[in-house]
């Protein structure tokens, strides 16, 4: 995973910014929940409505995150929690038939 940071001395974390942390959590939330929609959604769905189910995912991420200290974002176990979150997510929106827009 591309999170191996977290594992660091706490000391050389320091140098690592709060958007450098989302970003990398975030990049790993994608990483999951597109293969999570691969293996989930039917083939005859378009690229558009595969993107939009992932995008709505993000979109809760990035507000979960938001609220997260910089101290619970260098958090391994709470990473892991989330993107199984994000992937559970991801695959209801999928069983629902997509993400709806304007309704």
């Amino acid at each position: 995973m591309a999170n191996d940071f977290l594992f660091q001395d706490p000391v050389e974390t320091t140098s690592v910014s709060r958007s450098e942390f989302e970003s990398n959590i975030l990049q790993d939330v994608r990483y999951e929940v597109q293969e999570a929609i691969i293996r989930s959604a039917p083939e005859s769905w378009s690229q558009e409505r595969r993107e939009a189910v992932e995008e709505s995912v993000l979109s809760e991420s990035r507000m979960i995150l938001d609220a997260l200290s910089t101290i619970e974002l260098q958090s391994a176990g709470a990473l892991q929690t989330h993107i199984g979150r994000a992937i559970a997510e991801a695959k209801r929106l999928v069983h629902l038939g997509g993400v709806r827009r304007g309704v």
